[in-house]
Parts: structure tokens; sequence; C-alpha cells
């Protein structure tokens, strides 16, 4: 496919045009991208060159990017809009995606606006809010048991239906790549950015905005420290990368984060320890605590958007953060409002 060409990190091999389930198909590694356009611009729906509201706290810079502005109310709207614009190069008729609920509405969305059916696979877990409006949005809903079984039954439909197109955030190359711009927003505004903080579950945000920063590393003026965020419900960073802090209570709350084998851990783990960063695992009261702070600030983010205030919190006591942080606060509180 014109503009993007695809590669095994793993065995080696190329792709002119990406298998449906984005693996290799000699070897099963996710893909990485070869080849990709020299310039990209998101297209669809405006999304994109969100606010980055700045606040002085604790004797810090803080960059809040507020990423909840995109038009579905979430940060996932970046990648979506990335591959959406890939796929109408390709016979796609539908679009299929598995999501705890904020990739699911940014493919339903999506889709309508480009006249395609969308297919969402979502766990049980996913917000009633959140399963409303896919419901109105259109979306054929399917919910699992499981976040594991929602990405297999994806993967199994896509291949099935020739015209059907795979979404699938958690290993699409593409939909990294479209993340990765965010860090050019930011580096038109401000530049020497220390350390990140990031809510985590796939991962997506976290590599987009570590390979933003690779590619203009000179531009920043070096890599900053990625911080990742995560409940206790998944922590899958324990025993991997540093964990400055973790938290005991329950994590019922950040249903937006309960991953718990990406297909990308090996590509996460490495651009937490190459940047020198480290995990912090939070729980409920962290998040109650976090929502509180931030809705104070005028922030109506969602609970998983407020994992990243207990981690400020403790980076700054400890005295491992610098002088200044990008904060992405990920997706809206809108959707929640039934349980605020």
């Amino acid at each position: 496919m014109e503009g993007y060409t695809f590669i095994c990190p793993k065995c080696g091999k190329e792709f002119e045009d990406a298998p449906k389930d984005w693996k290799c198909p000699y070897c099963g590694s996710s893909l990485n991208l070869a080849k990709k356009p020299k310039i990209f611009r998101y297209r669809i729906m405006g999304e994109g060159n969100t606010p980055l509201v700045k606040e002085k706290i604790g004797g810090k810079e803080l960059f809040f990017k507020l990423e909840y502005l995109n038009p579905t109310g979430s940060f996932k709207d970046r990648g979506t809009s990335a591959t959406v614009q890939y796929f109408l190069k390709k016979k796609c008729s539908s679009f299929i995606e598995d999501s705890s609920g904020n990739t699911g509405i940014s493919t339903a969305v999506y889709a309508r606006r480009v006249n395609r059916e969308s297919y969402i696979f979502s766990p049980k877990t996913i917000a009633e809010s959140k399963k409303k409006l896919l419901n109105l949005l259109g979306a054929k809903l399917t919910i699992t048991e499981t976040r594991e079984e929602a990405f297999n039954l994806a993967v199994k439909m896509a291949k099935k239906y020739e015209n059907a197109c795979y979404i699938g955030h958690m290993v699409n190359p593409i939909f990294n790549y479209g993340m990765s711009f965010l860090v050019e927003e930011v580096l038109k505004k401000t530049i020497g950015i220390t350390d990140v903080i990031v809510p985590l579950a796939s991962g997506t945000l976290l590599l987009g905005i570590f390979e933003g920063f690779k590619r203009n590393i000179d531009k920043n003026g070096g890599l900053p420290k990625i911080w990742a965020v995560q409940p206790t419900r998944t922590g899958y960073l324990r025993g991997k990368v540093k964990i400055v802090h973790e938290s005991q209570g329950r994590s019922d709350s950040a249903d937006a984060l309960v991953v718990s084998n990406p297909a990308r851990i090996n590509d996460i783990i490495n651009a937490i320890n190459e940047t020198k960063g480290g995990g912090i695992i939070v729980d409920d009261e962290d998040i109650k605590e976090g929502m509180r702070n931030l809705y104070s600030r005028g922030f109506i983010v969602e609970p998983s958007s407020s994992v990243v205030w207990k981690a400020f919190e403790l980076l700054n006591r400890e005295e491992l953060i610098g002088s200044k942080i990008l904060i992405p606060l990920t997706g809206s509180g809108l959707k929640y409002l039934h349980s605020i």
C-alpha cells in the first residue's frame, strides 16, 4: 500500500501490505513500519491539535495535553484516523475492533463518517455509558468475558471476511504512528520536556510518544523519562521495570486500563527502560483523589486518565522528575457523569 511498508523486527521479512491481524505470517511477531509517509495529516474529523495547558505545581512546570477534547473524547482518535486513512485505499466494507470502550467508540464514529459498518468486541468490564454510546452509534457490539477473548474474536472475524478490516490498535504500527504527532504539537509550543507521565494499557500512547520524541530528540534536547501508570488489577510492569510505588487496594474504576498482556509488551518495557523511567501502580483511592484534583483545575477527565495525578505527586515528592513534565489527559469524564 502506497506510503507504508511493514517489516518484522524478528525475522526481517518485509510486506507492502499489512496482514489482516497486523502480525508476521512467518513468526507471529507484531510488525513495525519500515517506510512511512514523510508528511502526515489528520484529515477526517479535525482530530489532533488539542490544547496544551501549562500550570506550575509543586515547583514544576506541568504541561497538560487535553487529549480528551479530540472528536470522540479520547486520544484514540489520532490512531484511528491514521488507520482509517490507510484503509480507505483498500476495499474495506467494515471496520472491526476489540476495545474496553474508547477505541471502540472512536472506530464506530470514524466508520460512520466514511460510510462503513463497525463491529466492536468489548469485555464485560466496559462502562455502561460507553456501551450505550456504541449502540447509539450503530456499532454491532459483542460483549465477551475477558479482554483477551475480545481480541481473539475480533481477529477471527477480520480473517473470515475478505472486506473486513481490523483496526487492531494493540498491534497496528500505523496506529502508534498516528499517536506520535502529539509530540510534534507539544514541541511547537515548548521544548526541553524532561518527563512524561502516561496511563498505560495496551501501550499505544506510550509507544507513540516514545517514537515522537525519538524522531525529535535534537529539537527537545534529549529523551524525556517515561513514567507509566497502571491500576493494581493489571500491573504487568511488575518485575520488568523500576516500580516507584505500588498501592495495595482495588482498582475497578480504571476500566480503560484493563489490558494484562499487550502484544507489544517488550516494546513498552524497552521504551521505559531506555528513557530511564519507571512504573507507578495505583488503586481506586488514588484515582478518586486524582479526579478531585484534576476536576478542581477544570479538567473533566475519566478515571483512567486520573491515574496520572498520584504518579506526579509521588515522583515529585521523591525528586525523581525534572522541571518540565508532559501529562496527556486521555479520556473525557463526560462519559462517566452517571458514576461521579
